[in-house]
């Protein structure tokens, strides 16, 4: 049986020398890392996913510094820093009318509201209320915040997002 994962965290960094980890969390649920059984792999079809044990978890600087039963101390925490943190899709929160899960934003196509194709999600970043997208195409990207005036609309099915493009958005921030 395949199991349907879907990514809450990614481990970014050690912490001390008790084996913490520290996890940037992609969940605005972080009761899941508690709550639900977790897995731990390089991508939700990595081979080598195996389960982890929940020992303890708090705060920190933006991030959250988790311990698992299985990693004793820094040398083994050191073995899983860029590691991504998964649970079941059956263990998320239902969502209310016009939520997604943030896992939903990435890859999805990006058009403008005149549908011109403007590139993919390839990073969300959390700030405050609401968010920042990156988008890429080309070799190029802008990012755009996730604010009712700009993120228009998200069909999930489609993986489409369309945004309304205020002035110089693509402009004042297009990189090379």
């Amino acid at each position: 049986m395949e199991l349907d994962l879907v990514q809450i965290g990614q481990i970014i960094n050690t912490h001390g020398i008790r084996g913490e980890v520290k996890v940037l969390p992609l969940t605005s649920d972080v009761t899941l890392f508690s709550k639900a059984k977790l897995y731990l792999g390089r991508n939700e079809q990595d081979s080598a996913i195996k389960t982890v044990q929940f020992e303890s978890m708090r705060e920190h600087k933006n991030a959250l510094l988790l311990k698992f039963t299985e990693i004793p101390d820094l040398n083994a925490a050191l073995l899983l820093v860029k590691q991504c943190l998964f649970v079941e899709a059956k263990d998320l929160l239902p969502l209310e009318e016009e939520e997604f899960f943030i896992h939903e934003l990435y890859n999805a196509k990006v058009y403008s509201t005149d549908k011109e194709y403007l590139g993919i999600v390839t990073h969300f970043q959390e700030i405050g209320e609401g968010g920042v997208c990156k988008v890429e195409k080309d070799g190029t990207f802008f990012l755009f915040p996730t604010s009712k005036e700009v993120f228009l609309d998200f069909n999930r099915e489609e993986k489409i997002i369309t945004i309304q493009i205020l002035e110089g958005l693509l402009d004042l921030n297009k990189k090379k």
